[in-house]
């Protein structure tokens, strides 16, 4: 990845770490909720930088990184449809188990799967898939 990252490119984070390290999601949130949350500092759960607080009415409320950040969970961003049906999967999960977690970064490989389930021993990380994947059989003409 090169040292230089475009704005246009920077992760939404639908998670982040307040100033007592607990995880916030702001979809999850009233409009009044987050307007409460918007004075606190708010930190990447992955390289612990400052990240800022956006809310707006076009978008699905998120956390940004600053444009000079050096993030290394920080990669393309996810269209809007990706975003609300990873969250609707995680809040299923999570009424389903106690212990999953969104966008959880994972040091050890680099990277942060959309979901991350413990169940016993067993750690599952899943990505959310919402492409068109045409049936077995369906062959288009190129």
């Amino acid at each position: 990845m090169s040292n230089i990252i475009n704005r246009r490119c920077l992760k939404k984070l639908l998670q982040a770490m307040n100033q007592e390290k607990h995880m916030i999601t702001l979809a999850a949130l009233s409009k009044a909720e987050i307007q409460t949350w918007r004075g606190q500092k708010f930190f990447c759960p992955a390289c612990h930088e400052q990240v800022i607080v956006k809310a707006g009415e076009r978008n699905i409320p998120h956390f940004a990184h600053q444009r000079n950040s050096r993030c290394p969970a920080v990669h393309k961003g996810e269209g809007p449809f990706h975003e609300k049906g990873k969250l609707r999967l995680f809040q299923w999960l999570r009424n389903q188990f106690a212990d999953v977690g969104l966008e959880t970064y994972l040091q050890k490989l680099k990277q942060r799967p959309d979901i991350l389930l413990r169940i016993g021993q067993k750690t599952i990380a899943v990505e959310f898939q919402c492409a068109k994947i045409p049936p077995p059989g369906d062959k288009k003409k190129e």
